[in-house]
């Protein structure tokens, strides 16, 4: 029974939107463990969509871009985000699921009984982050944050 004690449905799905090395992923499946759910990340969607026949590197190349970009996209790309628009449908109908980005809060925005959660962490320490991933400088490191979050063009 998903019924709460105030006669509410529990929540059966949570959008995690998060910010480059704010260790938004780690949370998630931290939460997805905690609560019995599945975590839905990127490995997980890139292999369902890999099983509709996408190529994993034409996933790495348009997965997560801003809207904007999304609607100049040619045939291809089109046909890359509706797959990815219905892998993540796909997994939202399944319930009980923890979906990290891939542009879930904005595509499951607006129905009801899902959590939509936003991870954050102050600049310098996801640029100490960076470095320490990546092993580079400074500069380095907030050219690779600034380019993962669509900031800064590759």
């Amino acid at each position: 029974d998903r019924t709460s004690n105030s006669g509410g449905v529990d929540m059966a799905i949570i959008t995690i939107s998060r910010q480059a090395e704010s260790l938004g992923d780690e949370i998630a499946a931290m939460v997805a463990q905690q609560l019995g759910y599945a975590c839905i990340d990127k490995s997980k969607m890139i292999a369902a969509l890999t099983a509709q026949g996408v190529d994993i590197d034409d996933v790495e190349k348009y997965d997560e871009k801003k809207p904007s970009f999304w609607h100049s996209f040619p045939d291809k790309r089109e046909k890359i985000l509706h797959l990815i628009k219905a892998a993540v449908y796909d997994f939202a109908a399944r319930q009980d699921v923890v979906i990290v980005g891939r542009g879930s809060q904005v595509l499951l925005e607006g129905f009801s009984g899902i959590l939509h959660v936003r991870i954050i962490a102050p600049d310098d320490v996801r640029l100490r982050r960076s470095m320490t991933k990546n092993k580079c400088t400074e500069k380095e490191a907030k050219k690779i944050i600034l380019t993962s979050e669509g900031l800064l063009a590759t």
